[in-house]
């Protein structure tokens, strides 16, 4: 009887215990956050994260990968793989299609205010803004041009001193580029014909890439020039690579935030992404990465080493649909592929 009494008297203490530790794990504030890893994710967490931790006391889990791995990883789980993910407008958009974005309340979000108006509802489903925007241009080397390429359409000149490259089409940026061509071509959107026969013609002689080998060839001088992000051109007067958005148009890609469907962090989310919006940090974004500000007032540093779409001028950068080029992505990779293999 005695061990029966004991035993149940330690179980009924247990039980007290968790009972009164209870509230306590539910005052602790959590956040998992989905974004780009490697060198970028790493930097991004010591200079943005960490810092917001000790301020706030939240514990934050991160999620690194690029974002075709990431935003499978959000469409297996149903949007459970974190409660706020940072991906590229058109990856963004086919997470909305498939119902996995939660709404942001701008009550919580006040600084939404404050972002230029493409910034604000680039899915225009009233869900999440744009936290910075990429330029996207052409890379060359400047060894092989007397004087800097100035039209998109450069890419097929015939006196390219050695080869083009061009992303490959599971690249972020890559389908708003390949629009690009269309539409400086007589096509567009509904029309890409005349940017996968550009692609068809130059396959022989072109190089095809998935991310920063580009570089190496260009400043080795195996290719000539490709379309780039400038935030992955880092000029370097030791080496010949250069960056330059061409005459026919400066073309920007936006990098979203938005909170996924069923967060149970969802309020922490929201005060993370106030926070993110503000003129010092998109001010730090534009310095340490290259990436364009999206708030008023937001300035980007002179003697950065990325070429960066000046802010007086975002109301002339080029952003194609999200939404349209969600919805034909995959026909679009799978069209590309096939010519590509042949």
């Amino acid at each position: 009887m005695k061990s029966k009494l004991r035993t149940t008297t330690l179980a009924s203490a247990l039980a007290l215990g968790f009972a009164m530790a209870a509230p306590l794990a539910a005052q602790a504030e959590e956040l998992t956050i989905s974004v780009w890893g490697g060198f970028y994710g790493e930097n991004w967490e010591k200079d943005v994260v960490i810092p917001w931790e000790e301020k706030t006391g939240v514990d934050v889990t991160m999620d690194f990968g690029q974002s075709a791995t990431r935003l499978s990883k959000a469409l297996a789980t149903r949007g459970r793989s974190a409660d706020l993910i940072f991906i590229t407008d058109h990856q963004m958009a086919i997470l909305k299609e498939r119902g996995l974005l939660d709404t942001i309340d701008p009550a919580n979000v006040p600084n939404l205010e404050n972002l230029h108006e493409f910034a604000k509802d680039p899915l225009g489903s009233g869900q999440c803004p744009a936290v910075t925007l990429l330029g996207v241009g052409l890379a060359y080397n400047k060894d092989h041009f007397d004087t800097p390429p100035t039209s998109w359409l450069d890419v097929k000149r015939e006196d390219l001193e050695t080869r083009p490259a061009f992303m490959d089409m599971g690249w972020s940026v890559a389908p708003s580029v390949m629009t690009h061509f269309a539409t400086l071509q007589g096509g567009g959107l509904d029309n890409m014909d005349p940017a996968f026969d550009m692609i068809d013609a130059e396959k022989e002689d072109a190089r095809f890439f998935n991310l920063f080998e580009v570089v190496d060839w260009i400043n080795q001088g195996e290719v000539s020039i490709a379309p780039f992000l400038n935030i992955f051109a880092r000029q370097d007067e030791k080496l010949p690579m250069r960056f330059i958005y061409p005459e026919d148009g400066t073309l920007g890609v936006v990098n979203m935030a938005c909170i996924l469907k069923d967060s149970p962090n969802k309020a922490t989310a929201e005060r993370f992404l106030n926070d993110y919006l503000t003129v010092e940090t998109q001010e730090m974004q534009a310095r340490i990465w290259g990436e364009g500000p999206v708030v008023k007032g937001a300035k980007v540093p002179e003697d950065s080493p990325y070429v960066m779409v000046d802010p007086a001028k975002v109301g002339e950068v080029i952003i194609y649909d999200a939404n349209e080029i969600a919805s034909k992505r995959e026909e679009w990779i799978t069209r590309f592929q096939d010519i590509v293999a042949q």
